[in-house]
């Protein structure tokens, strides 16, 4: 099968359709195998279709050349040029992207912040005007792990800049993308604040805490579904404005 620096040689006669059948046969193989190599056509596909339907290669002369390469600039992401290119040679160590998982935890902690800071305008400002009282995870920390004081705020801390945010970027929104693809944004963060919400009131509340599940489906059950709806579509929010900005 060929390598990647061998499919990277032959996209533009890929693109031209000028590839012997048994190497067109190995090239659609590997971009079946390869998420990066693929992503790499996609843009030179794209990249293709931005010319004038009337310019052929041999048209082109250098000005075009220079536009082209430009264009192309502009759409290949690093990540996947870095695939194709050994290390060093064509991008400065400054440009290299970060590794993934650095990438994903940084959007955990901004999109974390957004519903941290949702959480406690309503639990601690909104709430007592509203309901008259305030929302203190404290006290379902201490009685479901037995933590209470600074150490409860800490798992407080940890629990929404981490944990939540971690979980709808790798589990709620892959599933939603896999299940119901045709769902916006704020319909993914719904539902998964919905998911927050149950998690909080009955297995934390109730299986791990032994206190009644839901609170008894009093005010405060419905102050923390509110709570935990406003922290995750403010999440949802965080997210969905940082994709269609990057």
């Amino acid at each position: 099968m060929l390598t990647c620096k061998e499919v990277a040689a032959r996209a533009s006669r890929h693109l031209d359709d000028d590839l012997p059948p048994l190497d067109r046969a190995q090239f659609r193989m590997h971009l079946t195998m390869c998420k990066l190599c693929a992503r790499y056509m996609a843009q030179m596909t794209t990249t293709v279709g931005m010319l004038p339907a009337a310019v052929t290669q041999e048209q082109l002369d250098s000005a075009v050349e220079d536009q082209v390469m430009a264009r192309l600039a502009a759409v290949q992401r690093p990540d996947v040029a870095a695939h194709l290119v050994p290390a060093g040679s064509a991008f400065p160590a400054a440009e290299r992207p970060a590794p993934r998982a650095l990438r994903v935890l940084g959007e955990a902690l901004l999109i974390g912040l957004a519903g941290l800071a949702a959480w406690e305008i309503f639990a601690r400002i909104a709430a007592p005007v509203l309901l008259g009282f305030a929302l203190d995870p404290r006290t379902l920390i201490d009685a479901a792990l037995g933590i209470a004081g600074p150490e409860a705020i800490v798992v407080h801390l940890c629990t929404g800049l981490l944990l939540f945010p971690l979980a709808f970027l790798l589990v709620a929104r892959p599933l939603a993308r896999l299940l119901a693809p045709v769902l916006p944004w704020w319909g993914v963060a719904g539902v998964f604040g919905l998911i927050l919400w149950v998690f909080s009131g009955y297995v934390v509340a109730s299986l791990m805490g032994g206190l009644p599940a839901f609170f008894g489906f009093g005010a405060v059950a419905w102050a923390s579904l509110v709570g935990h709806g406003a922290l995750a579509l403010s999440m949802g929010a965080a997210a969905h404005l940082r994709r269609a900005t990057a």
